[in-house]
């Protein structure tokens, strides 16, 4: 996500990993705006894959983006202290 600044990486990466349902009016909206639709048939069989739920729905799908997101942040972006 080069469109994202590092504060917000950093903000992502702090989040409990529940919290991230919080963000589905911002970023998730965003994410489906421009990856998922128009219809991206490859997203969304990634997405399924990586889920392990074959029966995704395109309206899940941004959560699923948006977790993968948040796990690759705590390797490079997560605070160590």
């Amino acid at each position: 996500m080069k469109e994202m600044s590092l504060r917000d990486l950093n903000t992502l990466a702090q989040m409990p990993e529940d919290d991230l349902v919080y963000l589905h009016f911002t970023v998730g909206m965003w994410i489906r705006n421009n990856f998922i639709y128009p219809r991206n048939d490859k997203l969304m069989q990634s997405c399924r894959e990586v889920s392990g739920d074959k029966y995704l729905h395109w309206a899940q799908m941004h959560m699923v983006i948006l977790h993968e997101l948040w796990k690759k942040l705590q390797e490079t972006h997560k605070l160590k202290w």
